[in-house]
């Protein structure tokens, strides 16, 4: 692995990190990073990407729930179709991956890998996660 790999991956993680406006870092985030830091090894970080990839999953699925719970029949329909839609992105998407970085020779890839396929989940939990806050934000008006 090159030198210059391993630093634009340690820079990705740390700027992906944090939310695109550059507010506040997510918990899971923030332990992620705290777990990368105690053991910064490839085998650390892929361990680390992996329970943040679990804890996304989480929120991911909590948000789901608040939201069906909260929306009109009509809405939900809508979000569980949009959701089993994304489920099939996802898992071509990760079987793309994996294909991919199978190919490629150098641990580092591992991590690469990990941290792509947790960033999938990511960006899903995420935008689940401000639709629940504009519910939020409505119901306090």
């Amino acid at each position: 692995m090159t030198r210059s790999l391993f630093i634009f991956l340690a820079l990705s993680l740390c700027s992906f990190s944090q939310n695109e406006a550059g507010s506040k870092k997510h918990p899971i985030d923030v332990a992620m990073d705290q777990a990368i830091e105690k053991n910064p090894s490839t085998a650390g970080m892929v361990e680390a990407l992996g329970v943040a990839s679990k804890a996304w999953d989480r929120e991911l699925n909590k948000n789901y729930q608040t939201l069906m719970a909260r929306l009109d029949p009509e809405a939900k329909k809508a979000l569980r179709e949009s959701q089993r839609a994304w489920v099939t992105h996802r898992d071509k998407e990760i079987d793309y991956l994996v294909k991919f970085y199978s190919k490629m020779q150098g641990t580092m890839y591992r991590t690469i890998y990990a941290e792509s396929t947790m960033s999938i989940v990511k960006r899903r939990a995420v935008k689940l996660g401000h639709m629940v806050e504009m519910l939020d934000l409505r119901k306090n008006e």
